[in-house]
């Protein structure tokens, strides 16, 4: 979606925000100035800290992943996949990127209690430790405030000229559609709640991008916005057609 977005970013922006981090993919790609970035997700915030500080211990500890997965895949994966949140912080980062690396499809989804339990995916020589970019990315998170917390928090400092990246989980297209990357689902009432905010942050003069579904929710609650529509695809999709094919999506703005 980022060739999609960039053409309909802002001309300047004072400080950048992203409270919905995810895998940070336009906040890498821009690489702002100052920036305050967000989750509720509290273990992938830890990630994003402990690349930030201690970029070479984790890289030393990925390597040790790496090693030890290429000598029996399946044993350690589900060895390091049933220790959850055990050990120190450095750790559990280290942790976090070695199963995100071998899971399926680099899916995150956790059950009720808030346990990932993502089964091992099927590659012959995952990605597990790739130095260069992990000190890239190190560098790039260097003046970045990065805070484990609601979106509506994370927002309340935003003011006249900052930029506000919302890229929430998705309305579902079907029912049975997967949107729980925390313990917390996000369903219709949520959607409703976050384009309450981005009416606040409108009277604020803050700029506003949202990315969600074309679903007729999403497009009535917007309609007052410039509403864009994108072919995409999805990587991850159980549906082969559909990651094939693409889908529609919104990118929404409120300038």
């Amino acid at each position: 979606l980022i060739p999609k977005i960039l053409p309909l970013l802002p001309q300047s922006i004072n400080h950048y925000y992203e409270p919905f981090l995810g895998s940070a993919t336009l906040f890498l790609r821009l690489n702002p100035p100052s920036a305050t970035l967000s989750d509720l997700n509290g273990d992938l915030i830890n990630v994003y800290q402990q690349v930030r500080d201690r970029c070479e211990e984790i890289i030393a500890l990925l390597a040790e992943h790496k090693h030890k997965h290429h000598l029996n895949p399946k044993e350690y994966y589900y060895s390091m996949r049933s220790l959850q949140s055990s050990g120190s912080s450095l750790e559990q980062a280290a942790r976090f990127v070695y199963l995100n690396k071998t899971c399926f499809n680099g899916l995150y989804r956790v059950n009720q209690k808030g346990v990932f339990n993502v089964p091992m995916g099927d590659y012959a020589n995952p990605p597990i430790c790739e130095p260069d970019k992990i000190r890239d990315a190190s560098l790039r998170l260097q003046n970045a405030d990065i805070i484990h917390c609601d979106y509506r928090k994370a927002l309340t400092d935003a003011k006249r000229g900052d930029f506000v990246f919302l890229d929430p989980p998705y309305h579902p297209i079907k029912p049975e559609s997967f949107t729980s990357y925390t313990k917390w689902s996000f369903k219709a009432d949520d959607q409703k709640m976050l384009r309450d905010l981005v009416d606040n942050l409108t009277v604020r003069g803050v700029s506003v991008l949202v990315t969600n579904s074309d679903t007729n929710l999403i497009w009535d609650l917007y309609s007052k916005y410039q509403i864009h529509t994108a072919r995409v695809k999805r990587m991850i999709s159980s549906n082969a057609d559909t990651r094939e094919m693409g889908v529609n999506e919104l990118i929404i703005t409120n300038y």
